[in-house]
């Protein structure tokens, strides 16, 4: 899954190693169970390259299809407005992922 085993923070692993393994259903009942801020951030960053592979695939595909990825995507949006402000972690991987699109998209 592209190199996520290969994100560093603070020089640590960015992910736990146990979790990173399941599937995006897993890691959803997962963390709808507990809220975890690390399940949540592994769920967002691969919900994220899923969806910015359907995207790269076909433009026109990725707004017109409705797919699992996606509502379970802008659902972790709504929830990181409410609760993930201020979180570090959070806030690094909004700068990898912008950084990117900006420089294409702009």
């Amino acid at each position: 899954m592209h190199g996520l085993k290969q994100l560093v923070y603070d020089n640590q692993p960015f992910f736990s190693s146990n979790q990173t393994g399941k599937t995006n259903r897993e890691l959803y009942i997962l963390w709808k169970q507990n809220k975890r801020d690390d399940i949540f951030l592994l769920l967002y960053t691969q919900l994220w390259m899923v969806l910015e592979e359907v995207y790269m695939e076909n433009v026109i595909d990725y707004y017109k299809k409705d797919c699992y990825e996606k509502k379970l995507f802008f659902e972790l949006v709504e929830y990181q407005k409410r609760f993930f402000k201020k979180i570090s972690k959070y806030n690094y991987l909004q700068v990898i992922f912008m950084r990117p699109r900006n420089i294409y998209f702009s």
